[in-house]
């Protein structure tokens, strides 16, 4: 989808880039059972629906240190991951969904 409108309206503002990318979470995010995801106090937290966890170890070769991993919840540190924040959230949706 974001490759047909590049095509064909050029380079999107960065509102419609954030868009997209926030379309492309919820939706990886649906495959793995994610309840929510969002900012507190500078981390980005991925909750799992009730009854639901995650695998820990299976993560731990996407995060190499650079989030917490509970039952449930999953922490990043934006700070700590810099520019590369986004891409990070993108693999460990894609990993707890098993794409």
């Amino acid at each position: 989808m974001a490759a047909e409108l590049r095509d064909r309206f050029g380079a999107p503002p960065a509102q419609v880039q954030d868009l997209l990318f926030a379309v492309k979470i919820r939706a990886l995010g649906a495959r793995g059972g994610v309840e929510a995801v969002s900012v507190e106090m500078g981390h980005v937290v991925v909750r799992l629906f009730a009854g639901m966890q995650f695998d820990a170890p299976r993560l731990e070769t996407v995060l190499k240190g650079q989030g917490q991993v509970a039952r449930s919840q999953l922490r990043l540190n934006q700070k700590r991951l810099g520019a590369s924040w986004r891409a990070t959230l993108e693999a460990v949706l894609r990993r707890v969904a098993r794409i």
